[in-house]
């Protein structure tokens, strides 16, 4: 049986018999043959990257290969051990963790066009009989493991016939649901403008694939065969499963794969107290009464056929925080460093030399005049990433003091800016504010309305917002989340606490349209709740703008949504608790210092996809608390981002492409004077598609009439300014092209990019440049990082990002980002940490133990990796942090070599020798001498050692130095753990 929409219905399809048999299958205890996988991987359309993060990549890493199937919720991961696949994982692609387990796995292309040889060697001879010069570079870049941007449009040539489903299933009946007539017969309108007939069926056809063979279409005769149950929560299902089975009914439990299903299983069979045995297909024969397991991808439960189906809410990806990857990495070879002692240089990559007869990685950082410095990788917690691109900072010199005089003034300056500060702070901490108790019933109604299981990031979020609610000290928090991540929830859950609690609640959005969204969202969830939600914007009726005020002025409203409008010195309330602010950075100066008026000693809560630096960098300075939502809605997919120089037929293209498969389409320009030039440009190459124009200076009767048509489907493509930039909600718009994105933010790009693709389809951002004004490298850096971060929650990377590249501007009132700019935004931050604990010291022991400090390329091959791990283990300050990383490294990388073994072993004794106040630890064959940190008990510490080891111990200098043989690395380390256990804590003696 094949299940199918009436688009997907009509779409023609690669012939089955001439489909090129590259799906790769995997099971434990098969040979690994590299070469054959990549080019399986390759020819099935994956893309090889050094880390996945979404459905058609893979990457090949030593003993470890990771391969994200097309067909799959999660990525796999496949140890190599002795040639041949020990074991098979799922994991989570955004703490890289692994989840669960399989013995097989069958990898099917993610392409409609295979690179197998036959289907290239066709490719090729196609474009050449048309004379297209692409047919030289198609097969090296094929070769090289890369698909030409234009493969998929290439599919007409790889194939000489394009069957539909109905001529591949020739002789099979079709059963046509009811309403799919009325779908099928707008697709063939859209098909028709859009001129895709030659990749789809049109009505002709349709019906001529139909003639002769059994068709049954469905009617509403109003009785339903079935009744539907929406999906639930894991502990709803269960207790549902339990009583309907006690009733005496015959149960199934829908899983969306066979792990959920066999899980499943066990949880109902606990509950039930009745073996649940998993189903391999319906239908269902049993006796009453009976649960069972199936998987069944199924949006919600259903009744059938007296069999009931419960389905369990989806459930999004998180764990019970978030997990420190060890990438993307955070220094990479030609990025610029500064190190604590040199200054800013150069990263040339890792290099491994001999010392003390032992192997050791270094980081390599050139210096001015070429010279280079080699930091051991135990000191890489001195080494910090030089966060601004601009490439004309200067390299400083190896020999010589004007670092160091840069460093001191710059520490004093953060030394003032520490106090300032804690200033604030205690300031914000004698400060009341109301205490928000909500009462418990109205609440949990509006919880059990939201439509969706909470991630575990919107749970941090609520929970930490709430209890800043109630501490009765004004609130000041910002929630960093995604476009559709879901920060509006946070939001609303406050505003309810609030309102709930008798006082007021002032939202404000930087435009109309979204100010009108959140109206809508806070209106339907909180219906019924006794609370009065009104609007407030500029292009309001005079008499209705009226009655609103009135209604804050006598605490008649409980909650008021608008624009700045709300900041007009006209508006009074007569209980304000809480001020909303969504995405602060589009407002203005003056709005901002009418915004810090209105919330002087009252809650604040601001929401963001992309803060700008300033406001990133007080939450990452400590003067507001940051949550930030990390987890991705099910099923959504990374918007697949391209910066090229503008070419009409890329446009033409995509727009077309994009209303074939039945979406919709963006087209963006900076400016409203660019509209008409684009409008006329996108009717001309694609005369059959419906344009509508938005921009802010449209009346707002004739601007909503657009948004709602967009909405309604009957626009193909909007073509706009950055209106749409937040509250444009578009499930079927899949398709943005974004003219001159140079004259853009990074944040702006971003929050553009996260207009599309919310319905679940893979959807597409094409930065086109303007290919008569060249780029300077500091913008080609901004737009190639957003074609970098295009994984899912990369708006809070790219905010980091923006800060390193802009400074965060005034701080404190004095301007910071000159501090920013000498030093770079990592290390800033660490100093300022530092002055803020009011650490004058370093308090990092020196480890010299004789024993190899390197991690083995051929385990980890991406040098990038290496320098990552190296830099978060010597960073590690806590014992009990090195067995959560080596368990990381494990799940992520296989088996630890002996190498690695002996690195998680120096880290963890550098934490221990930290703790117990030693700055000094040598050991080797012959011994071990230790150095203790200059401290009133130091004389009483090594007495009480010496007398442990009587005999034996010796003072050399400031030194302790006891005689142990050691044979080999291990010993050498045993033996200096057996000092370190014996020596008293500071401050025991």
């Amino acid at each position: 049986m094949v299940l199918a929409t009436a688009e997907a219905a009509l779409q023609r399809l690669p012939p089955p018999d001439a489909w090129p048999d590259v799906a790769l299958v995997i099971a434990t205890g098969t040979l690994y043959e590299e070469e054959t996988w990549r080019s399986s991987l390759i020819a099935g359309g994956y893309i090889l990257d050094d880390r996945i993060d979404e459905p058609g990549e893979a990457a090949f890493r030593g003993s470890v290969v990771e391969i994200f199937p097309g067909d799959a919720d999660r990525p796999v991961r496949c140890d190599i051990a002795d040639g041949r696949v020990a074991r098979i994982r799922t994991f989570d692609p955004a703490s890289q963790r692994s989840t669960g387990g399989c013995d097989r796995i069958t990898i099917h292309p993610v392409t409609e066009i295979p690179a197998a040889p036959e289907i290239v060697a066709r490719l090729i001879h196609g474009l050449e009989g048309r004379g297209d010069p692409m047919a030289a570079g198609l097969a090296e870049e094929l070769t090289a493991g890369r698909r030409p941007d234009a493969f998929e449009r290439m599919l007409p040539l790889a194939y000489d016939r394009f069957p539909s489903v109905l001529e591949i299933l020739a002789d099979s009946p079709v059963v046509i649901d009811e309403g799919v007539g009325d779908r099928l017969e707008a697709r063939f309108d859209d098909l028709e403008e859009a001129d895709a007939s030659a990749m789809h069926l049109d009505r002709n056809a349709w019906e001529t694939g139909l003639r002769g063979r059994a068709v049954l279409t469905l009617e509403p005769d109003g009785q339903a065969s079935s009744v539907e149950s929406p999906a639930v929560s894991e502990r709803t299902l269960l207790r549902l499963a339990g009583e309907r089975v006690a009733a005496g009914e015959s149960v199934i439990i829908a899983a969306a794969n066979a792990a959920d299903a066999a899980g499943m299983a066990e949880r109902v069979a606990a509950t039930t107290g009745r073996p649940v045995p998993v189903l391999d297909r319906w239908p269902v024969d049993g006796p009453p009464a009976t649960p069972a397991a199936l998987v069944l991808r199924v949006a919600a439960g259903f009744t059938f056929d007296g069999v009931t189906v419960l389905a369990q809410r989806p459930r999004p990806d998180g764990g019970a925080g978030p997990v420190a990857a060890l990438a993307p990495v955070d220094l990479s070879c030609d990025d610029l460093a500064v190190h604590l002692d040199y200054g800013i240089g150069a990263v040339c990559g890792l290099k491994t030399v001999e010392t003390g007869g032992q192997p050791e990685d270094v980081l390599v950082i050139e210096y001015a005049h070429e010279n280079r410095l080699l930091v051991p990788a135990s000191d890489l917690d001195r080494v910090w990433r030089y966060g601004s691109s601009d490439a004309r900072v200067a390299l400083d010199r190896l020999k010589g003091g004007h670092w160091i005089t840069r460093r001191a003034e710059l520490e004093r300056e953060i030394g003032r800016t520490a106090k300032g500060l804690v200033r604030q702070a205690g300031r914000r901490a004698r400060t009341k504010a109301p205490v928000i108790a909500p009462p418990v019933g109205p609440m949990r109604r509006v919880a059990a309305r939201f439509p969706y299981e909470e991630t575990t990031g919107q749970r941090r979020a609520i929970t930490a917002v709430m209890a800043e609610l109630a501490s009765g000290r004004p609130m000041d928090h910002l929630v960093c989340a995604d476009v559709g991540y879901g920060k509006t929830e946070v939001a609303l859950r406050a505003a309810a606490a609030v309102a709930f609690s008798g006082r007021q609640v002032a939202v404000l959005a930087p435009t109309s349209v979204l100010a009108r969204q959140h109206l809508e969202v806070f209106r339907r969830r909180l219906a019924g709740l006794g609370l009065r939600i009104e609007p407030l914007t500029g292009g309001m009726a005079a008499s209705a703008a009226k009655a609103v005020r009135e209604g804050l002025a006598d605490g008649a409203v409980a909650i008021a949504v608008g624009t700045h409008a709300l900041l007009s010195k006209t508006v009074r309330f007569a209980d304000l608790a809480l001020v909303v602010v969504d995405e602060e950075q589009r407002f203005g100066t003056v709005q901002k210092r009418a915004l810090a008026r209105l919330s002087a000693g009252v809650h604040c809560l601001a929401l963001s996809a992309t803060p700008v630096p300033r406001t990133l960098q007080g939450a990452l300075a400590g003067l507001r608390e940051v949550s930030v939502i990390d987890t991705p809605p099910v099923r959504r997919r990374p918007v697949r981002t391209r910066v090229t120089p503008y070419d009409p037929s890329i446009l033409r293209s995509a727009l077309l492409r994009e209303k074939a498969r039945g979406g919709q389409s963006f087209c963006v320009a900076p400016r409203i004077a660019d509209l008409p030039a684009l409008e006329a440009e996108v009717r001309a190459l694609a005369p059959g598609l419906s344009v509508a124009v938005a921009h802010g200076r449209l009346p707002i009767a004739e601007l909503d009439q657009v948004m709602f048509d967009v909405a309604d489907g009957t626009v193909d493509v909007l073509v706009s300014t950055p209106i749409i930039e937040t509250g444009i909600d578009i499930p079927r718009a899949n398709t943005i092209v974004i003219r001159r994105p140079d004259l853009f933010g990074l944040g702006q790009l971003h929050q553009l990019r996260g207009r599309v693709g919310r319905g679940g389809a893979q959807a597409y951002a094409y930065l086109l440049t303007d290919p008569d004004t060249p780029l300077n490298e500091r913008t080609e850096r901004r737009l190639g990082s957003l074609e970098a971060i295009e994984s899912l929650g990369g708006g809070f990377a790219l905010s980091v990002l923006d800060l390193d590249q802009r400074g965060a501007g005034d701080l404190l009132g004095t301007d910071q980002s000159g501090h920013l700019r000498l030093v770079g935004t990592e290390l800033y931050q660490h100093l300022l940490a530092r002055a803020l604990a009011d650490a004058e010291t370093d308090d990092s022991p020196e480890l010299r133990l004789g024993v190899p400090q390197t991690i083995p390329a051929a385990y980890l091959p991406e040098e990038d990796l290496r320098i990552g791990l190296h830099r978060r283990l010597s960073r590690l300050r806590d014992e009990a942090a090195v067995e959560p990383l080596r368990e990381e490294i494990e799940d992520r990388f296989g088996p630890l070599p002996e190498e690695v073994e002996l690195l998680l072993a120096t880290a963890a004794l550098r934490a221990r020798c930290r703790r117990l106040g030693v700055a000094a630890l040598a050991a080797g064959p012959s011994g071990v001498s230790l150095t203790l940190d200059d401290t009133p008990c130091r004389s009483a510490r090594e007495a009480a050692l010496e007398r442990l080891w009587t005999g034996r111990m010796r003072r050399t200098d400031d030194r302790l130095v006891l005689a142990l043989g050691a044979d080999g690395p291990s010993e050498v380390l045993t033996n200096a753990w057996a000092v370190l256990d014996q020596l008293p804590s500071v401050g025991a003696a």
